[in-house]
């Protein structure tokens, strides 16, 4: 795939269409290696090669970041910026160092945007896009992972929509 190029939750999920509901760790590191921006030589580092290891870390981290622009834009319209900042901040290192650099690169965008604006956000502005391209990057992760993720995730997801 050419970077930058576009890749749909379709492309994502059929990447192995046969093996959807297996609980294999290879079927789901073959739909990993189909999203841009995953740092897969670093992942495979990251945990001596234990596949099972690091999607149990992606695992972890969709638990704990599944709803993070959402409990983001709450806090700016509370205007608390240093829950804000803290939330953006630890998103940021949690997908850098789980190898998601294309993530990690929007957050980071995301993160100078709140700070150049001091952490204020206006309907419709570039700060907002951003959030809602972090959002759809997220959910090409959790379907990728799709055949690992438990329901409760997908149930939060559908309750924050």
């Amino acid at each position: 795939m050419k970077p930058g190029s576009a890749i749909s939750y379709d492309s994502v999920f059929n990447a192995a269409p046969d093996s959807l509901q297996e609980k294999s760790s290879e079927v789901v590191m073959a739909r990993l290696a189909g999203i841009p921006g995953l740092n897969m030589m670093y992942c495979q580092s990251l945990v001596n090669g234990n596949v099972d290891k690091y999607l149990e870390l992606l695992n972890l981290f969709v638990e704990l970041h599944a709803n993070d622009m959402t409990l983001l834009v709450k806090s700016l319209v509370d205007g608390d910026k240093a829950a804000a900042h803290l939330r953006v901040h630890s998103l940021k290192g949690s997908a850098a160092t789980l190898g998601l650099d294309n993530l990690a690169g929007m957050v980071r965008r995301l993160e100078e945007m709140l700070r150049v604006s001091q952490y204020e956000m206006l309907k419709g502005d570039a700060v907002h896009a951003e959030i809602n391209a972090i959002k759809r990057e997220f959910g090409f992760i959790v379907a990728a992972l799709s055949p690992t993720i438990s329901n409760s995730y997908y149930d939060n997801l559908n309750k924050t929509r």
